[in-house]
């Protein structure tokens, strides 16, 4: 699903942020809207905190309490026994685990049957392991590249399977990248090459700079430039925009020209132990490899930065492979940084950087009142590094207490924004920020900052927080918290198999390689272009007149009729089909292959045939 059609709903999961349309006053809809949402998180407790700000935020009327009530208990039940989201059901961590483990043997078993040659057998093993583990990711993944020609070196791909598969991919992981990337191919095949753009915007918004992304973009402008696709102004005009592209950079080489297919990103609980990650990269792959997603932090002792468990581990992918951190006025380009904790019980982590350079901020021991005013520092998500953290002000609102003890504020935050520093009036850190939404009202929640201090201690000996100190103007605290405040970039990297049949381009590997040709789509074969066939067939029509009656009146009485007659094609010898002039019917793709001397047709029309 693309993330235009997810931001279209009234209220939306990205990350642990919970965005809506406003709603002056609660209604019955307005609870089955957060519950259907409250299902679609991986956990139940990430589904209760839902509820818990959403309860802080709003007045419920009396004639929904009942109502309200009782779903609030369900989720409370569920998530006090820790159980997570198995398709639809809720079951415990062990038996997602033992679903999961079972359905990667199916995968690795079409994998042996792929090697065998055995592409029918292989299919049906993955949707097998895709309907035994609906939280999968990974056999879906499989069956878009086999439909994508990944496998097909012998046959042909089907772009209209693919989608299918990479559309289940991102419904169940709806930022995957490599899927996204992927998904944006299939429809171009199918000659939707402005559903492709916008996909690929999706990845340019998660992972800027994406190689795989940049090199399909590059493709997509050199192949519109010798007119082997049909690409309009304006979307040329944002594909090089996108990445700045000119016209030095069109010159494909022979070996390039192909269209990069993503990695499957295998979550850890997919994984086979013989295939671990890829924990070495350089600077320059960070940029470009597997998933990447930016937080905030901020220093708490020299050489420590604390910021949520969610930044630096994701209940998809596992914990991050790379950390990098920068900030304006600390350093000037991103250092890395290693996780050094990560807390059990709270949304918490401590990450270890010797090279930053920057005052820690206190963590207060005060402990915070409701009406407070508090103001959270961080920077959006997709900010460049080195830019200024926003600021936003709020009064708190809840006080929970609950198993899943939260600070409850009422203030706009963005993507982004977790693992921000949220301070009181004294100028100390009372919370770090976890997750926000608005309906209605803005609402986030941070972890308290006594659960930090604790969590820190731990980590660091004789770590302490701060009594209560003096006021403190909000100028004079978003000017010191800025300096202490960093920009977190982590990624996910590729966790591939080595596939079977698949060829890899460009030396640092980053994605597969699908030589299929741009204008025929890999048959070999395109509509006929003889502008007076139609379907294998030319029509001619010749003009008579035929006597309808005779009679003493009006004498001979005629019509003029015309009598339609049907010959084979002289182009296509019937078949509706013609040769490719861009590949000469071998569907692969050549930048040394002479054109079609009339323009093809038929880019975005019915399949041309087989080959």
């Amino acid at each position: 699903m693309s993330l235009r059609v997810l931001s279209a709903l009234s209220i939306v999961i990205v990350s642990s942020h919970l965005i809506a349309n406003e709603s002056p006053e609660v209604t019955r809809r307005t609870l089955d809207t957060v519950d259907r949402e409250a299902r679609k998180q991986r956990t139940a407790i990430e589904a209760f905190r839902i509820y818990q700000q959403f309860q802080h935020a709003n007045d419920i009327p009396t004639g929904l309490r009942e109502r309200f009530e009782s779903r609030f208990s369900q989720w409370k039940h569920r998530a006090d026994k820790g159980l997570v989201r198995l398709g639809t059901k809720w079951v415990t961590v062990k038996k997602r685990n033992e679903v999961a483990a079972e359905a990667r043997k199916m995968v690795d078993v079409g994998l042996k049957l792929i090697e065998s040659g055995d592409k029918d057998g292989a299919r049906l093993k993955w949707l097998e392991a895709s309907h035994y583990n609906r939280n999968a990711i990974f056999p879906d993944f499989l069956l878009g590249l086999f439909n994508s020609g990944e496998w097909h070196r012998d046959s042909v791909s089907h772009p209209e399977h693919a989608i299918k598969h990479f559309r289940a991919v991102l419904k169940r992981a709806p930022t995957h990248i490599g899927a996204l990337n992927n998904l944006a191919v299939a429809y171009l095949k199918e000659g939707e090459v402005n559903k492709a753009v916008r996909y690929w915007e999706d990845v340019e918004a998660l992972s800027p700079n994406h190689g795989a992304v940049k090199h399909n973009v590059t493709r997509v402008l050199f192949e519109s430039k010798r007119r082997a696709i049909d690409v309009k102004p304006a979307t040329l005009a944002k594909l090089r925009d996108m990445y700045d592209v000119d016209d030095a950079a069109l010159q494909l080489e022979e070996t390039e020209l192909v269209w990069a297919l993503s990695h499957p990103l295998v979550p850890d609980i997919e994984q086979d132990d013989e295939n671990p990650r890829q924990n070495e990269l350089d600077m320059d792959q960070v940029a470009t490899a597997g998933v990447n997603s930016h937080a905030t932090g901020f220093v708490v002792a020299d050489g420590y930065v604390l910021t949520n468990r969610h930044v630096i581990e994701d209940d998809l992918y596992g914990t991050a492979d790379v950390i990098r951190i920068s900030s304006h006025g600390i350093n000037e380009g991103p250092i890395a940084a290693e996780t050094v904790a990560v807390s059990d019980k709270y949304d918490l982590a401590l990450l270890k950087c010797p090279e930053i350079k920057a005052s820690a901020l206190a963590l207060t021991i005060t402990p915070p009142r409701l009406a407070d005013e508090v103001m959270i520092v961080g920077y959006r998500e997709g900010d460049s590094p080195g830019r200024n953290a926003k600021t936003a002000l709020g009064v708190i609102r809840g006080l929970s207490e609950s198993s899943i003890e939260q600070l409850v504020y009422d203030a706009t935050t963005n993507r982004g924004n977790s693992g921000g520093p949220v301070f009181g009036e004294d100028g100390g850190v009372i919370a770090v920020h976890a997750n926000g939404f608005h309906i209605g009202k803005p609402v986030a929640a941070g972890i308290p900052a006594r659960h930090a201090i604790e969590f820190v201690a731990s980590q660091i000996p004789d770590f302490t927080g701060v009594p209560h100190g003096s006021e403190k103007s909000w100028l004079e605290i978003a000017e010191t918290a800025r300096k202490s405040t960093v920009f977190i970039t982590v990624v996910y990297t590729d966790a591939a198999p080595q596939l079977a049949y698949t060829t890899r381009v460009d030396k640092r590997k980053e994605f597969f390689a699908d030589p299929s040709c741009a204008h025929c789509k890999g048959w070999g074969k395109v509509i006929c272009t003889n502008p007076k066939c139609s379907k294998g067939g030319i029509f001619t029509y010749k003009k008579y007149r035929k006597i309808i009656d005779v009679n003493k009146i009006a004498g001979v009485v005629t019509e003029i009729r015309s009598k339609r007659t049907k010959s084979r094609c002289p182009t296509c010898s019937g078949s509706n089909a013609v040769t490719c002039g861009f590949c000469d019917g071998d569907g692969i793709a050549s930048a040394r292959r002479a054109l079609s001397k009339l323009r093809p047709r038929g880019l975005a029309g019915p399949r041309p045939g087989t080959r």
